[in-house]
């Protein structure tokens, strides 16, 4: 990966109103951004997808990472919603990770291997794990006592690529559609979902059906992504179940 990459990109995953925070604000907000660079220089493993950056807002967070091979997403969240307890004085957060390939063992993520995301039984399953170790009823930014519900969803995921662009971008968008229906299982109300999308003639179809169920959605490209590349991500905010 090249050492000359852009600046950082900033954008909040947590703020009702899907505002940019500034960098003097980053501390009050739980920011992605669009640098692979950033796996490589902490020593995390090396993905071109996007790095959270996080401050005092998501300490506690749940968090579902959706395609979650090699894990490199997972580490970073691990991390960032202290899911380890490395640090007694914040409230502890809740990784979990799916994807139908191997994740090698990752402390403070709990795994979901060989497991199709867009199985209405893995969605189950994952209901089900959320029940397990996490934060304390009440410490996290979830709805209050008792909550079981993730606060974000990630989704790195795609199907592998047939050669036919219109086809694997298809493929893909039906892949995201039935992440709503995870949200609609897992996801707290506020919560927030990203995913990577392929352009195309169905995107908008996409886009429409997370703006039902989202307050606010954008369309982000990473600049790591080449200019070339149809790769761009979906950032839906404030869900409405």
């Amino acid at each position: 990966m090249s050492a000359c990459l852009p600046v950082w990109q900033h954008f909040c995953i947590t703020c009702p109103a899907g505002d940019r925070p500034s960098r003097g604000a980053a501390a009050d907000h739980t920011v992605l951004h669009s640098n692979g660079l950033g796996f490589k220089r902490s020593g995390l493993a090396p993905s071109s997808c996007w790095r959270w950056t996080t401050g005092t807002g998501c300490w506690g967070f749940r968090v579902v990472d959706c395609g979650a091979a090699p894990g490199a997403w997972s580490q970073v969240a691990v991390q960032r919603v202290n899911a380890t307890g490395a640090n007694p004085e914040l409230p502890r957060g809740a990784v979990l990770a799916v994807d139908l390939l191997h994740i090698a063992p990752l402390d403070g993520a709990r795994l979901l291997c060989s497991s199709d995301v867009t199985d209405p039984a893995t969605h189950a399953r994952l209901q089900e794990m959320l029940l397990g170790p996490g934060p304390e009823p009440g410490t996290g930014p979830g709805p209050g006592p008792g909550a079981i519900k993730a606060d974000v969803i990630l989704s790195d995921m795609a199907p592998n690529a047939s050669g036919f662009r219109d086809l694997d971008h298809e493929r893909l968008v039906t892949m995201c559609l039935t992440l709503v229906d995870l949200s609609e299982r897992v996801l707290r109300p506020g919560g927030s979902l990203v995913c990577k999308y392929w352009d195309g003639f169905l995107a908008s179809r996409l886009q429409a059906r997370l703006a039902a169920v989202f307050r606010s959605v954008r369309s982000l490209k990473p600049r790591a992504s080449r200019k070339e590349s149809a790769e761009a991500y979906f950032l839906a905010r404030g869900y409405r179940p």
